[in-house]
């Protein structure tokens, strides 16, 4: 299953009560947060091969979003396979489409609801921004700054 199927079918009404207890400091940012949810329902996914993860960060009532591959951490090209770990990445500066055609990890989808998995990945998807617009500029700005 892609975030697209799971994102498509979705009420913003069902994703705003999953995130209102994460958003109790800064509840202004649901009206851009239901903006970015309603420009994601028009866009086309595009496939990847990158599939969303999502570990619950225990103590903190957090959820850490992430994505992985296959691909094992280049720094370990000398250990046998069996004894390296698999890269996690960040997503949030991913093309909105990308994150549209990746496919939910099983333990994500087991452990929870569609509207807590749209949330979760909404939160990740606008850390640099509420449009990929916003984001782009953000990339370049650091690229630039760097």
């Amino acid at each position: 299953m892609q975030l697209s199927d799971i994102i498509l079918p979705l009420q913003w009404q069902d994703i705003c009560l999953v995130l209102q207890p994460h958003l109790s400091n800064n509840l202004n940012q649901l009206g851009r947060l239901e903006s970015a949810f309603r420009l994601l329902q028009t866009l086309q996914p595009v496939q990847s091969t990158m599939g969303i993860y999502a570990n619950v960060i225990s103590g903190e009532n957090a959820v850490y979003i992430f994505g992985m591959d296959g691909s094992f951490f280049d720094y370990q090209d000398s250990l046998p396979e069996n004894e390296r770990a698999l890269a996690r990445y960040n997503l949030s500066a991913t093309n909105w489409q990308e994150w549209l055609g990746m496919q939910i990890s099983a333990d994500f989808k087991a452990g929870f609801s569609a509207p807590e998995i749209a949330a979760h990945c909404l939160l990740e998807m606008t850390f640099f921004g509420y449009t990929p617009e916003h984001i782009q500029q953000a990339i370049d700005k650091a690229m630039k700054d760097t």
